[in-house]
C-alpha cells in the first residue's frame, strides 16, 4: 500500500509541476493573473460537478463565495471566518450586497463546540492588525512571532451539513484556514460522498506547528478518492491546489484535457 501511495503520489506530484509550462511565471504579476485563472477554472467546473453548496472556509472577506453568487446565485452558499475581527469588518456589507450568501463566524474544525483561536499581534516582529489574514487555530512557527488565544464557535463540516439538511447537496469546499487544512478535512470525512472537489491552500513546508504539508494533504486525498487536477505558482512554498472526487472527475475530464 505504501509503495503504491508513494509511486501515486510521485506521478501526481510531476504532472501538477509540469504545469508551470502552461504560464509565464516570470514575475509576480503574471503568477498572479495565472492563480486567478486557476481559481476561474474552479468555479466553472462547479457547473460540470453539479456542485450545489458552496462552502468558503477562512472566508476573510468572502472573495470566492462573492464570485458565487453572481454565477450561481440559486446555489446554496455559505462562508465561514473564525476571526471575529474579520467577521465585525465584512458582516453588514456582505449581508447588503450578496444577500444569498451566509456569512458565519465560526472555525470549521474537527470537533464541534468551542475551538482556541490564535490571533496573531506580531508576526516575525512586526505587528498584525486584528482584522489581518494571518491568524490560525495553529501557532506559527519560528521566533519574533506572538498572539492572543481567544474562544470561538466551531463546528464539524459533517456536523454542519447535516444541521442545515444539506445532506443530499452536491458540496465544494474552498479551504484557505493558514495551515489547519488537517482539522478541516478531519471534520469532513463523514460526508465525503456529498464533496465534489477541494480548492485547497497548501505549503511544501511547514509554516505553522503541526499542520499538513502538501504531501500530507496529498495522502489524504489518496486516502479518500480526490484527484489533484490543478494548482497555481504564487509562491515557491506556498500555492493552491484543486482535488476533484474520483467519482465525479469524468465530469470535467475531457474540460481538463482540452
Amino acid at each position: 500500500m505504501m509503495d503504491s501511495m508513494k509511486m501515486f503520489l510521485d506521478v501526481m506530484q510531476h504532472q501538477l509541476l509540469s504545469q508551470a509550462a502552461w504560464y509565464d511565471l516570470r514575475n509576480m504579476e503574471k503568477r498572479a493573473s495565472a492563480a486567478a485563472r486557476v481559481a476561474w477554472q474552479f468555479l466553472m467546473m462547479q457547473r460540470l460537478l453539479g456542485t450545489s453548496c458552496f462552502v468558503e472556509i477562512g472566508a476573510h472577506e468572502a472573495g470566492f463565495s462573492r464570485n458565487v453568487c453572481k454565477k450561481y446565485p440559486q446555489a446554496h452558499i455559505y462562508a465561514f471566518e473564525a476571526n471575529p475581527y474579520v467577521f465585525q469588518k465584512y458582516e453588514a456589507i456582505l449581508k447588503t450586497d450578496f444577500p444569498a450568501m451566509d456569512y458565519r463566524n465560526a472555525a470549521v474544525s474537527a470537533e464541534d463546540g468551542v475551538s482556541e483561536f490564535l490571533l496573531a499581534t506580531d508576526i516575525d516582529g512586526s505587528s498584525e492588525p486584528m482584522a489581518g489574514k494571518r491568524s490560525s487555530l495553529l501557532p506559527r512557527l519560528g521566533d519574533g512571532n506572538s498572539t492572543t488565544s481567544i474562544s470561538v464557535p466551531a463546528v464539524r463540516l459533517d456536523t454542519f451539513l447535516q444541521q442545515e439538511n444539506l445532506t443530499e447537496e452536491k458540496v465544494c469546499l474552498w479551504i484557505d484556514v493558514e495551515g489547519a487544512t488537517g482539522q478541516v478535512l478531519a471534520g469532513t470525512e463523514s460526508r465525503l460522498e456529498q464533496v465534489t472537489s477541494l480548492f485547497v491552500e497548501v505549503e511544501l513546508n511547514p509554516v505553522w506547528e503541526g499542520q499538513w504539508t502538501f504531501r500530507q494533504v496529498m495522502e489524504w486525498c489518496y486516502r479518500h478518492d480526490f484527484l489533484p487536477v490543478l494548482r497555481d505558482f504564487l509562491y515557491g512554498n506556498q500555492f493552491n491546489c484543486i482535488f476533484v472526487n474520483r467519482a465525479y472527475y469524468n465530469r470535467i475530464e475531457s474540460d481538463l484535457m482540452a
